[in-house]
């Protein structure tokens, strides 16, 4: 009683206890509303791509590394890749889809799953 009364002498134990627990109702239906925004948060953020993997290599046998890899991958691992293949004519540039860590409708260079190997 005596570290309830702290809180407000004035009021009798019973008003303090009620004021108390209306505040325990507010709260939680605060966590529940909190409770399914970050649901709601979580969900969406599985569609955001947030793994990146870099591969610089040579495209010849002989030459700089000047040909690069990126993969773009979500939590699942799928995603896609940009491959950018420097040759003496200019700069190629591919994508291929990803699925589970695997291309999806082409199979993957030996540069681009090193590429998503790095991702995740």
């Amino acid at each position: 009683y005596v570290r309830l009364s702290k809180y407000d002498k004035r009021e009798e134990l019973g008003e303090l206890l009620n004021k108390i627990v209306a505040d325990v109702h507010d709260n939680k239906k605060e966590i529940k509303a909190l409770t399914k925004l970050v649901e709601g948060v979580d969900n969406e953020s599985k569609t955001h791509f947030k793994k990146l993997g870099i591969v610089h290599y040579s495209a010849f046998k002989k030459g700089m590394e000047n040909s690069t890899v990126l993969a773009i991958l979500r939590t699942d691992n799928s995603g896609f890749v940009i491959n950018f293949i420097h040759t003496h004519e200019g700069i190629r540039v591919y994508t291929k889809t990803v699925k589970n860590s695997k291309g999806e409708d082409y199979s993957l260079s030996p540069e681009e799953e090193r590429a998503i190997k790095n991702a995740i």
